[in-house]
Protein backbone atom coordinates (compact mmCIF):
# COMPACT_ATOMS: atom_id res chain seq x y z
CA UNK A 1 0.00 0.00 0.00
CA UNK A 2 1.11 3.60 -1.13
CA UNK A 3 0.06 6.85 0.31
CA UNK A 4 0.23 9.31 -2.44
CA UNK A 5 1.85 12.36 -0.58
CA UNK A 6 5.12 10.58 -0.84
CA UNK A 7 7.48 11.09 -3.48
CA UNK A 8 11.53 9.13 -2.38
CA UNK A 9 14.86 9.09 -4.39
CA UNK A 10 16.31 5.95 -4.24
CA UNK A 11 20.21 4.98 -3.25
CA UNK A 12 21.47 1.57 -4.35
CA UNK A 13 18.68 -0.67 -3.04
CA UNK A 14 15.20 0.07 -4.73
CA UNK A 15 12.35 0.56 -1.71
CA UNK A 16 9.75 -2.02 -2.97
CA UNK A 17 12.17 -5.19 -4.27
CA UNK A 18 13.71 -5.22 -0.51
CA UNK A 19 10.46 -5.08 0.80
CA UNK A 20 9.75 -7.93 -1.30
CA UNK A 21 12.97 -9.78 -0.37
CA UNK A 22 12.29 -8.63 3.63
CA UNK A 23 8.56 -9.71 3.96
CA UNK A 24 7.93 -12.59 5.58
CA UNK A 25 4.08 -13.70 5.99
CA UNK A 26 4.76 -16.52 8.51
CA UNK A 27 5.85 -13.74 11.45
CA UNK A 28 5.34 -10.68 9.83
CA UNK A 29 1.22 -8.76 9.80
CA UNK A 30 2.63 -5.70 8.59
CA UNK A 31 6.59 -4.41 7.12
CA UNK A 32 6.34 -0.79 6.80
CA UNK A 33 9.19 1.15 4.66
CA UNK A 34 10.96 3.69 7.61
CA UNK A 35 12.71 6.84 6.59
CA UNK A 36 15.68 8.30 8.10
CA UNK A 37 15.08 11.60 10.23
CA UNK A 38 18.08 12.72 8.32
CA UNK A 39 17.25 12.59 4.71
CA UNK A 40 13.41 12.89 4.72
CA UNK A 41 12.37 16.49 3.53
CA UNK A 42 8.82 18.07 4.34
CA UNK A 43 8.53 16.34 7.65
CA UNK A 44 7.76 18.37 10.46
CA UNK A 45 7.57 15.18 12.77
CA UNK A 46 10.23 13.71 15.09
CA UNK A 47 10.12 10.73 13.84
CA UNK A 48 6.97 7.57 14.04
CA UNK A 49 8.93 4.40 15.08
CA UNK A 50 12.42 3.02 15.96
CA UNK A 51 13.58 -0.33 14.91
CA UNK A 52 14.63 -3.03 17.10
CA UNK A 53 16.70 -6.07 16.38
CA UNK A 54 15.20 -8.53 13.95
CA UNK A 55 13.59 -5.26 12.00
CA UNK A 56 10.49 -5.09 14.98
CA UNK A 57 9.36 -1.10 15.17
CA UNK A 58 8.02 0.03 18.49
CA UNK A 59 6.34 3.81 18.76
CA UNK A 60 9.67 5.89 19.01
CA UNK A 61 7.35 8.11 21.43
CA UNK A 62 7.19 5.36 24.24
CA UNK A 63 10.48 4.35 23.47
CA UNK A 64 14.70 5.18 22.97
CA UNK A 65 16.52 4.66 19.89
CA UNK A 66 16.95 6.06 16.80
CA UNK A 67 13.59 7.48 15.56
CA UNK A 68 12.72 6.90 11.68
CA UNK A 69 9.20 8.56 9.77
CA UNK A 70 6.42 6.57 8.46
CA UNK A 71 6.94 7.52 4.35
CA UNK A 72 3.36 5.61 3.57
CA UNK A 73 4.77 2.31 2.01
CA UNK A 74 3.78 -0.81 3.56
CA UNK A 75 3.32 -4.64 2.85
CA UNK A 76 0.40 -6.16 5.18
CA UNK A 77 -1.10 -9.52 5.69
CA UNK A 78 -5.04 -9.45 5.49
CA UNK A 79 -4.91 -10.66 9.18
CA UNK A 80 -3.27 -7.28 9.77
CA UNK A 81 -7.44 -5.33 9.77
CA UNK A 82 -8.53 -8.32 11.57
CA UNK A 83 -11.51 -7.45 13.63
CA UNK A 84 -10.69 -3.70 12.16
CA UNK A 85 -13.85 -1.16 13.13
CA UNK A 86 -16.44 -1.00 10.61
CA UNK A 87 -15.89 2.34 8.63
CA UNK A 88 -13.18 5.05 8.41
CA UNK A 89 -10.42 4.25 10.63
CA UNK A 90 -6.93 4.81 11.09
CA UNK A 91 -3.94 2.14 10.45
CA UNK A 92 -2.32 3.09 13.59
CA UNK A 93 -5.32 1.02 15.41
CA UNK A 94 -4.40 -1.93 13.53
CA UNK A 95 0.01 -1.03 13.94
CA UNK A 96 -0.73 -0.91 17.34
CA UNK A 97 -2.20 -4.10 18.18
CA UNK A 98 0.78 -5.34 15.61
CA UNK A 99 2.99 -4.08 17.50
CA UNK A 100 1.23 -5.83 20.65
CA UNK A 101 2.10 -8.70 19.39
CA UNK A 102 5.24 -8.39 17.87
CA UNK A 103 4.29 -8.85 14.17
CA UNK A 104 5.16 -5.21 12.78
CA UNK A 105 8.33 -4.70 11.13
CA UNK A 106 9.84 -2.20 9.15
CA UNK A 107 12.84 -1.63 6.69
CA UNK A 108 15.09 1.63 6.19
CA UNK A 109 15.14 3.08 2.72
CA UNK A 110 17.82 3.37 0.77
CA UNK A 111 17.77 6.92 -0.34
CA UNK A 112 15.91 10.55 0.32
CA UNK A 113 11.94 10.27 1.18
CA UNK A 114 10.40 13.56 0.05
CA UNK A 115 6.57 14.15 1.70
CA UNK A 116 4.71 16.31 -0.39
CA UNK A 117 1.63 16.75 1.54
CA UNK A 118 1.68 20.78 1.39
CA UNK A 119 1.57 23.41 -0.93
CA UNK A 120 5.62 24.43 0.38
CA UNK A 121 6.70 20.72 0.86
CA UNK A 122 5.77 20.18 -2.65
CA UNK A 123 7.72 23.13 -4.18
CA UNK A 124 10.46 21.65 -2.07
CA UNK A 125 10.42 18.70 -3.74
CA UNK A 126 10.36 19.61 -7.17
CA UNK A 127 13.11 21.89 -6.11
CA UNK A 128 15.35 18.87 -5.17
CA UNK A 129 14.13 17.21 -8.16
CA UNK A 130 15.41 19.54 -10.59
CA UNK A 131 18.70 20.29 -8.67
CA UNK A 132 21.31 18.52 -10.78
CA UNK A 133 23.38 15.58 -8.96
Amino acid sequence: MLNSDSVWVEGLAAALPAMIEHWDPQTMDGLLLLADMQTAMGYEGKGDFVLKAGGRVLRARDHAGAAYAYPGVQVAHPRLFTGAPEGPFSTNLMWDRAIARGRLFGTVLDGVWIHVGTPEAREEAEAYLRAPA
